[in-house]
């Protein structure tokens, strides 16, 4: 399984095996650090976003559902310690702040607003502090 692929089963999982990452799949995830950090940060603000936006929709079970997808790649971030990861995380943070930077093509594509990316800001500060 292609690590995209892994990271949609098992952060969005109803199951609770992946509240608490087994050690096998956190040194599996360390094998790999640059392709598992972009990947993680770009799910954190996703699932960030996607919260905002189910909520705005009064979709509460959709919202519980990114709200355990963040809260999953929240753990896994600060298991893994990733240097790279941390890098990744300040830059999106800069882009959001800036309106521009390497996470600029990510931002636009997915169409966030002003709440969603001042969402994603405070979480990945909070992550990442």
């Amino acid at each position: 399984m292609e690590p995209r692929g892994f990271f949609v089963t098992y952060l969005t999982s109803e199951s609770t095996f992946a509240d608490q990452a087994a050690a096998a799949v956190l040194q599996a995830l360390q094998s790999a650090p640059q392709v598992v950090a972009e990947l993680l940060v770009k799910n954190l603000a996703m699932s960030t976003a996607m919260a905002v936006h189910h909520r705005r929709h009064q979709d509460e079970v959709m919202a519980q559902g990114s709200d355990r997808v963040r809260s999953r790649t929240t753990q896994l971030l600060q298991q893994l310690d990733l240097p790279v990861a941390r890098t990744l995380a300040q830059q999106l943070l800069e882009t959001i702040a800036q309106g521009e930077g390497i996470y600029q093509p990510f931002l636009q594509r997915w169409g966030y607003d002003s709440a969603q990316l001042q969402e994603i800001q405070q979480t990945v500060q909070q992550v990442c502090s």
